[in-house]
């Protein structure tokens, strides 16, 4: 059974993990924006999908009102898709009929892109509404693929962020724990601090707030470590790895651990009893 200064040095450290992570995400967000990271990926899943009429597609009135960026859009619904290829495959000419649509999909020049449609819209009983349909499903499939890639490059982006930022703040996981034990005040401002995050997330629909307070801008300041970054560069690099690597994890992940660790310290604290 953990005793009470070990659980208060733990929540200490899932609120500087918590703080770092959505420092870290602040800055994911940026760099995201600023690169066109989300616009770029489906930009390339759509190149899986239609080759070279690609730029065709963007340029298709149904997507290019999506975005005003020359990025092109970062959200692509799967219906807007759908019409879209409908469009550029019939040189947006009127569809009458299912015929109409096979017609123009056997005019296309050999490739991945007819050898898909092909297959997906081969069933003789299918009508217009239901080929939509597939069409749908098809981007909606390769979506959710694509949103396990951006998954990926994110998370290396995190780490290198969480790592940098880390090693800019000198957050050696190690030290902080130390400092945190050695000192009763800031093991108690940190519980208090933490207990305040958790009732403001629990006011807004159990998300952790993103602004950081005054008081803990001052915890942080007294929890990380000296500017011996290059001097002991050795000792605290172990310390740094676990930071950026715990980071990593993300926001979510720290506000939920640290809603766990401070409701296990509240059912710890012994009542008194009544005179």
């Amino acid at each position: 059974m953990f005793n009470s200064v070990v659980l208060e040095v733990a929540i200490g450290l899932v609120l500087v993990y918590l703080l770092l992570s959505l420092l870290c995400t602040s800055i994911n967000e940026w760099i995201a924006q600023i690169f066109g990271l989300r616009a770029t990926t489906l930009r390339q899943a759509i190149q899986g999908m239609l080759g070279d009429r690609t730029d065709l597609f963007f340029q298709h009135p149904l997507i290019r009102v999506l975005t005003n960026r020359a990025g092109g859009p970062s959200y692509i619904p799967a219906v807007n898709f759908a019409f879209a290829v409908q469009g550029i495959i019939t040189k947006n000419a009127a569809v009458a009929t299912m015929n109409d649509l096979r017609d123009a999909i056997a005019s296309l020049p050999d490739g991945d892109l007819k050898t898909s449609l092909t297959t997906l819209l081969q069933d003789s009983t299918l009508t217009l509404e239901q080929a939509r349909q597939r069409l749908q499903h098809w981007f909606d499939e390769v979506m959710s693929r694509v949103s396990g890639w951006y998954a990926r490059k994110i998370r290396w982006i995190t780490f290198g962020i969480a790592f940098t930022v880390t090693l800019v703040l000198n957050v050696d996981t190690r030290e902080v724990a130390i400092r945190l034990a050695n000192s009763t005040n800031l093991r108690l401002t940190a519980v208090a601090l933490a207990e305040q995050r958790v009732a403001a997330g629990s006011s807004e629909n159990g998300k952790p707030q993103t602004q950081f307070s005054a008081a803990e801008h001052d915890l942080f300041g007294n929890v990380i470590g000296a500017n011996d970054r290059y001097e002991r560069f050795g000792e605290h690099l172990p310390g740094w790895i676990v930071t950026a690597i715990a980071v990593s994890f993300g926001a979510p992940f720290w506000f939920d651990l640290l809603n766990k660790v401070v409701n296990l310290r509240s059912s710890r604290i012994p009542v008194s009893p009544k005179p």
